[in-house]
C-alpha cells in the first residue's frame, strides 16, 4: 500500500512538473512573439558604422534600452534575409523620434542619407528629429563643407538623381535644435548620452499627454447623477461621513 501511495505521489509531482515546464515554454514562447511581432519604436537611431557603430552610438543605444525607451537600431532589428533599405526606411515611420549622429563620415553612406530623406518626410506628419553633430560643425553639415563636401563630390558622380534631395535633407536637419559633441557637457560624452535620453522621454511624455478642453461636453448629467446619489437619503446626519467609489481603467486618472 505505501509503494502505491508512494508511486501515485511521485506521478503527481512529475504530472505538475511538466505542466508546469509546458506554461513555462508557453509564456516564453508568447513573450518572444509579443518582442519580435511589434513594429512600432520610440526610438530610430541613424549612424555611420564606420565611426560609432562601437563606440558612442553603442553607448546611446544601450542607455536608451536601459531606461525602458525601445530603439531600433539595423544590426539590432534587421533579420537575415529581409531588404535592408525597405525595412530601413519603414522603421523610421514606424518610431516617435529619430537621433542622426552626424559624423564625419556619415555623408559617405547612401543608406544613412536615404534615412535622413525619409526623417524629413515623417517630420510633417509630426515625427521628432533630434540631431547629434558628433564631432562635426553644424555649419560644415548644412553647407556640405570639410567631410560632407568631399562625400558629396563622389556622390554626385555616382548617384546624381538622389544628390540634391540628399544635399536638402542634410540642411533641415543641420537647421534643427540639437548637440554638438564637443560644445555639450565640455565634450564629456557620458553626460551627452544622459541628455539626450532626458530629452527623449520628456519628448515620449509629451507625446502621450492627453489634451482636455475646459468644458467638458455631455458631463454635467453624470455629475447630476453623482450629487443626487450623494444626496439620496435625507434623514442622514448632514455632518456624517460618506464614502464614494470610483471605478475605472488601472493608471488612469481619476479625480473627485
Amino acid at each position: 500500500m505505501k509503494r502505491d501511495l508512494a508511486l501515485a505521489r511521485d506521478s503527481v509531482q512529475s504530472n505538475a512538473e511538466s505542466a508546469r515546464r509546458k506554461a513555462d515554454d508557453a509564456c516564453a514562447s508568447s513573450s518572444s512573439a509579443a518582442s519580435t511581432g511589434s513594429d512600432n519604436y520610440d526610438v530610430f537611431l541613424s549612424f555611420s558604422g564606420q565611426d560609432t557603430r562601437k563606440t558612442f552610438a553603442d553607448h546611446l543605444y544601450n542607455g536608451l534600452f536601459d531606461a525602458s525607451i525601445r530603439v531600433f537600431r539595423d544590426n539590432n532589428e534587421l533579420r537575415e534575409g529581409e531588404k535592408i533599405g525597405t525595412n530601413l526606411l519603414q522603421a523610421i515611420k514606424n518610431s516617435k523620434i529619430s537621433i542622426p549622429i552626424l559624423s564625419q563620415n556619415y555623408a559617405s553612406s547612401k543608406w544613412c542619407l536615404h534615412e535622413l530623406v525619409e526623417m524629413t518626410e515623417c517630420i510633417k506628419s509630426g515625427h521628432v528629429v533630434l540631431p547629434i553633430f558628433y564631432h562635426v560643425e553644424p555649419t560644415d553639415v548644412r553647407n556640405h563643407k570639410g567631410s560632407f563636401g568631399e562625400a558629396f563630390s563622389c556622390l554626385s558622380r555616382k548617384y546624381p538623381e538622389d544628390v540634391e534631395k540628399w544635399k536638402v535633407a542634410l540642411q533641415e536637419v543641420a537647421s534643427l535644435k540639437g548637440w554638438e559633441s564637443e560644445k555639450t557637457a565640455d565634450g564629456r560624452e557620458g553626460d551627452l548620452v544622459k541628455m539626450v535620453i532626458r530629452k527623449v522621454l520628456g519628448e515620449l511624455k509629451k507625446a502621450f499627454q492627453l489634451v482636455v478642453p475646459e468644458q467638458l461636453v455631455g458631463i454635467d448629467n453624470a455629475v447630476e447623477n453623482v450629487l443626487r446619489l450623494l444626496d439620496d437619503n435625507p434623514d442622514d446626519n448632514p455632518s456624517s461621513a460618506k464614502i464614494v467609489g470610483i471605478h475605472g481603467m488601472g493608471a488612469s486618472v481619476k479625480q473627485l
